[in-house]
């Protein structure tokens, strides 16, 4: 038998008044799928913020204390993304001045440490991990 006279009835089942099984159609449409996965990403930036806001005050204090700001997060179970905390702390005019001015007093509390660190008068080992100190801060 020639296939190109066989009859389209006998050469492939013919799906085209067929539905899916419920099983297998897929549960929500594609319009929906992204709507939700918007919705989803929108409460995890709102997450995010709302974290960001419960640790700001905390690490200003930190920041004033002289620590950076990568150490005031280090360790946090929230786990905060620094380089999105940044952002969001530059987003706003207000939250960035507070962060500047937090910056401004923990660089003095840093300078006052090594002037501390340079002048004491210890033993070499002493002096010697004072001067270690003293460089790692600048």
């Amino acid at each position: 038998m020639d296939h190109a006279s066989a009859s389209p009835a006998t050469s492939e089942p013919q799906l085209e008044n067929q539905s899916l099984p419920d099983w297998l159609a897929p549960a929500v449409s594609y319009a929906t799928a992204i709507h939700t996965r918007r919705q989803i990403k929108e409460m995890q930036t709102q997450m995010e913020h709302l974290t960001f806001e419960s640790l700001f005050d905390e690490a200003l204090e930190r920041i004033a204390a002289g620590q950076p700001l990568i150490q005031t997060i280090e360790g946090d179970p929230r786990e905060p993304n620094y380089a999105r905390l940044l952002a969001w702390v530059h987003a706003d005019p207000q939250r960035e001045a507070r962060y500047h001015e937090a910056q401004k007093i923990g660089a003095e509390v840093i300078a006052q440490q090594l002037i501390k660190l340079s002048d004491a008068s210890d033993t070499l080992e002493d002096v010697n991990r004072s001067t270690l100190r003293s460089n790692t801060r600048k």
